[in-house]
């Protein structure tokens, strides 16, 4: 018979006892999955003094250890808090007025550029400058000021002013991390036989799908909101054919008959932001990569009205709110077919590019994330309908929304998105600018007026390509794994394909693979040779084109230049080929044949290829947007 009992330990004990083998996992455990985010999330509980939750342990008198039954992502999280604390140093952590008295000491005009800039800039100097507990405990703010003024050195000779601006929100958190090492975390220790320690753990981690935390916030969203407009009569039908799914699971809600409700037509904010994420994307699946199980919860229209409410994605659960405070009863139906219409607007900047079929063979979804397409329309639905002041320190204040018509600035700067939001939309796909959580890029880009509107000419677009193409390049040593092409490498085809195929060509059915040009079985055949001492960036983009479907099946590991039987089965001559799809010519890619090629030679003849390719390709790309 088993027995439990409660007990805590502080943070650093439990750490010890990982390192010292006091905790252990048992073989039936999961392992280590948490996320970088996942982790980043309980350690802000942590420093909020929230609860989270009791660690289930068994004492093991035979091996005098403590076996870890249910709480392993929280046992070793802590330990790597405490192992390596500057990781968890993140935006959270950062005064908020830091970034402007520092924007202040540089002597240079303050933009959400530069405050962007110098909080990314202490961000990289405390994850990079500190390995250990003991060097946090140790940091010396003055330090910040030398790596500061070598990154902004206009603010070179203000060192100890840096230090004295920079010193609360450093010492904060030095003061945080040796609180977190005395931290308790509560435990239930069972004790007795371990027989029945698998199936505890299995009933423990058997439980249904948790409730997002957009189900939870719905909890305490419980005003709601008549929904009048017929042009948003899919809201309420989105929410009844959920609900009712749910009953057929078995699962009975409170109070819903699916005629009062249609009747009704009333919803709450979570109600409403759900049918808005389910209604964008099916009315435009080449935006957003909206979940197809209507009972399953998407982000997107919860992140999307926040970013037009000027709400803080970090603070979506007080949405409901501003809600009502900018919105209200009166305003709801405008409001959503406002958003609605800025979407089809961001839909007519850039959706070109993610229609096209270079982006249509697969489910991976669109070529941009969730937070940068939000990014646009939300800027678009703030330059349009916002009305808001700054005050001294650069901030919002004071944010509404006039919706029954465009704010009078609305027409010259929808003059200017036309002409260049595609060019930053681009470069950054190009460069990751938003890979990772972006949220907080989202907040400052919803109300920059120059991030999509300024025009990026040609010179600093063409810079942009070609620092893509080195630095992946040089990324890509490849030789028997090649990588698949990804969002950056779509993109770029998509630019480049995208005036050559004709509108019969986008509308018929036809279909096209994103192939390599010097395939990948004939490069690792040319690379055998020299006994896998060499790789090269096989994947890069200077190799690879679209080639239609069927012929390119049967290619297999030949150029299209060798291989007779793709030339006579294609429906395209080979000029037409040349000139469509592969933008070469034979001598371009003869000399992967010769096998008496030395290894440096082969590499310098590979590299040149692709260059001169990209160069052809990017001249062809100034042809047709910058001509």
């Amino acid at each position: 018979m088993n027995t439990w009992e409660q007990a805590s330990f502080s943070a650093i004990e439990i750490h010890n006892s990982i390192t010292n083998g006091a905790f252990v996992v048992p073989p039936y455990q999961r392992g280590v999955v948490w996320s970088k985010s996942q982790k980043d999330q309980f350690v802000d509980t942590l420093k909020r003094g929230l609860p989270f939750g009791t660690l289930l342990l068994y004492w093991d008198e035979k091996n005098n250890k403590h076996q870890i039954i249910d709480g392993l992502q929280r046992s070793s999280t802590i330990y790597d808090f405490i192992n390596h604390p500057a990781p968890f140093f993140n935006d959270d952590d950062i005064e908020d007025d830091l970034p402007i008295q520092l924007a202040k000491l540089t002597g240079v005009a303050i933009t959400s550029g530069l405050l962007r800039d110098i909080q990314g800039n202490l961000i990289s100097w405390v994850h990079n400058a500190f390995s250990t507990m003991d060097d946090v405990r140790d940091m010396q703010y003055i330090d910040y000021s030398f790596a500061f003024t070598k990154y902004f050195p206009s603010a070179t000779g203000k060192e100890s002013e840096i230090a004295k601006v920079v010193r609360p929100t450093l010492k904060k958190f030095k003061d945080l991390c040796e609180n977190l090492c005395t931290v308790r975390i509560p435990a239930i220790v069972i004790k007795g036989s371990d027989d029945a320690l698998p199936e505890i753990f299995e009933r423990i981690n058997s439980k249904g799908t948790q409730l997002s935390k957009y189900q939870i916030y719905a909890a305490s969203w419980i005003h709601k909101y008549k929904i009048s407009s017929a042009s948003l009569s899919e809201f309420i039908k989105y929410n009844k054919e959920r609900y009712e799914y749910m009953e057929s699971d078995g699962t009975d809600i409170a109070d819903f008959d699916p005629i009062d409700y249609m009747k009704n037509s009333r919803l709450n904010l979570f109600e409403i932001a759900y049918a808005l994420g389910k209604t964008l994307g099916c009315k435009y699946p080449y935006l957003f990569n909206t979940k197809k199980d209507i009972r399953e919860v998407d982000s997107l229209g919860f992140t999307l009205i926040a970013a037009c409410l000027g709400v803080k994605n970090s603070n979506l659960k007080s949405l409901h709110t501003s809600f009502e405070r900018i919105v209200g009863q009166q305003n709801v139906d405008l409001f959503l077919e406002r958003v609605i219409q800025c979407v089809d607007t961001a839909h007519k900047l850039i959706g070109k590019f993610n229609r096209f079929k270079v982006n249509s063979q697969s489910e991976v979804g669109p070529l941009h994330t969730e937070f940068q397409i939000i990014s646009l329309i939300a800027n678009i639905f703030i330059a349009r309908y916002g009305q808001y002041a700054k005050d001294e320190n650069d901030r919002i204040v004071d944010y509404s929304v006039a919706l029954q018509s465009s704010n009078t600035a609305w027409a010259d700067y929808e003059t200017s998105l036309k002409r260049n939001a595609w060019k930053r939309y681009c470069v950054d796909i190009l460069n990751s600018r938003w890979k990772g959580a972006g949220d907080k890029k989202l907040d400052s880009v919803a109300f920059d007026t120059n991030y999509f509107a300024t025009d990026i000419r040609w010179d600093d677009f063409e810079n942009g390509l070609q620092q893509w193409y080195n630095s992946s390049k040089l990324e890509k040593r490849e030789y028997k794994r090649v990588a698949f092409p990804q969002e950056a490498e779509k993109m770029f085809l998509a630019m480049l394909y995208l005036p050559i195929f004709s509108a019969a060509d986008q509308a018929d059915h036809s279909k096209y693979d994103v192939e390599h040009l010097l395939t990948k079985n004939l490069l690792r055949k040319c690379l055998d040779r020299y006994d896998g001492k060499l790789r090269l960036p096989i994947g890069c983009i200077g190799n690879l084109c679209l080639l239609p479907q069927k012929e390119n099946r049967s290619k297999r590991d030949k150029t299209i230049y060798d291989d007779s039987s793709f030339l006579s089965k294609s429906q395209y001559s080979l000029n037409e080929l040349e000139n469509k799809f592969t933008f070469t010519r034979e001598d371009d890619l003869k000399w992967a044949n010769d096998s008496s090629l030395s290894q440096e030679k082969f590499e310098e003849l590979y590299l040149h290829y692709i260059d001169q390719r990209f160069a052809n390709m990017v001249t062809r790309i100034k042809k047709e947007y910058y001509s």
